[in-house]
């Protein structure tokens, strides 16, 4: 059965206070989170595990979000903002591996903000990261200004094992951003920078480009990536690529 009533806002400050509070014992604290406790819903449509994520600057012990997450019956259910508890873990936790791979085993609904936010703000999470890829997500959704979730990645991962991994998966990389950028020109303008730079992604990604849509690399984009090679540290084996083709 599940609740709906205003109070109930009160009753989870009330609880999760006292999850706070280091003077109680963790089982003592741990008896608080209830069946019935992880079935109700406020009048704003959260859950208990909902309200657990809500506020990035509030972190619980790692065994409450676990038992709360084994207890919501829902765990994609949608608050009156249309948040999931999987889109504000993503959001706004970034304690513990160990609960955002527990979530993800339970195989939640992944949309596009969800899946960007878990690009933006795990970028150093490799394992989290790839098992969101085990789960196949839709790599070729976008947002309002045609900005794919590809993009994102490689807009902001420093991890290449999850790059690599990524681009198996064969995502469109023909979308164009409303401004013309590509996932190449994304990867050139982001990826390329970091300290973490790989270059057998760049190779990867310039292979699989070439392969779908050989106009997405014309003459005009490679003069650009010529005066660019330098700063990027780009191997001659891909200059030596490009002019075998032209």
């Amino acid at each position: 059965m599940t609740f709906y009533q205003d109070e109930f806002d009160a009753d989870y400050e009330l609880i999760t206070q006292k999850l706070l509070n280091q003077e109680i014992s963790i089982d003592s604290r741990l008896k608080l989170i209830t069946k019935e406790l992880c079935q109700m819903i406020t009048a704003s449509g959260k859950t208990f595990l909902i309200y657990l994520f809500i506020n990035e600057n509030i972190t619980y012990d790692t065994c409450f979000y676990l038992k709360a997450l084994h207890l919501t019956d829902n765990i994609n259910h949608k608050s009156r903002w249309r948040n999931t508890a999987i889109t504000l873990a993503f959001k706004n936790y970034n304690t513990s591996d160990k609960v955002l791979l527990e979530f993800l085993k339970l195989k939640p609904n992944l949309d596009f903000y969800t899946l960007s936010n878990a690009f933006m703000n795990h970028s150093r999470h490799g394992e989290v990261l790839l098992e969101i890829l085990k789960l196949k997500p839709d790599l070729d959704c976008y947002c309002y200004n045609l900005k794919s979730l590809t993009m994102y990645a490689f807009m902001y991962c420093k991890n290449k094992e999850v790059l690599l991994e990524l681009l198996k998966q064969k995502p469109n990389l023909k979308i164009k951003k409303d401004s013309g950028e590509t996932v190449f020109d994304f990867c050139l303008k982001f990826y390329a920078k970091k300290s973490e730079f790989d270059f057998n992604v760049l190779e990867k990604l310039y292979n699989e480009t070439n392969k779908q849509d050989k106009e997405l690399l014309n003459q005009d984009n490679f003069k650009t990536y010529l005066k660019l090679r330098n700063k990027y540290k780009v191997k001659p084996i891909i200059l030596f690529r490009y002019q075998r083709r032209s």
